[in-house]
């Protein structure tokens, strides 16, 4: 397994998508990578955004084998996603729309997405398989 800790900047999101998705490449083709990037980008992202107000906390993100595949799980402490936020989403009317689509990727992206909000802590876990697996699948608490 490999876990990175970093502050919730911006700033520090690229490193942590590039530190991960060099994680997984062992396990994953490059069309699975590409897609793990896209999602781990537009979570930590949001969790950046959205999750926390200044002072920014931390983030921890994680990598680990399962099955064919990998779990990217990412863990912070800010504020929890909106109830359904998950099996809500969809893409803008306007495809060029700059904001309001990442959670619609993060969907389209990831074979399963999960996520959870317990003691003060949330938790996204997003499964990449090495093959496409349909359907994808949302998974609530």
């Amino acid at each position: 397994m490999f876990t990175v800790n970093f502050p919730a900047t911006l700033e520090e999101v690229d490193g942590a998508v590039v530190a991960l998705r060099n994680a997984a490449a062992k396990r994953l083709p490059e069309p699975a990578l590409i897609r793990l990037e896209i999602a781990v980008s537009e979570a930590l992202t949001n969790v950046v955004r959205h999750g926390y107000t200044s002072p920014a906390g931390t983030i921890e993100a994680s990598c680990h084998d399962q099955g064919d595949g990998v779990v990217v799980t990412i863990s912070d402490n800010g504020r929890p996603a909106p109830d359904n936020l998950f099996s809500s989403a969809s893409l803008p009317e306007d495809p060029f729309e700059e904001s309001g689509r990442g959670i619609a990727l993060i969907l389209s992206c990831a074979d399963s997405v999960g996520y959870r909000t317990e003691a003060g802590r949330n938790e996204l876990c997003m499964v990449f398989q090495s093959e496409r697996v349909e359907p994808r699948e949302v998974v609530a608490p």
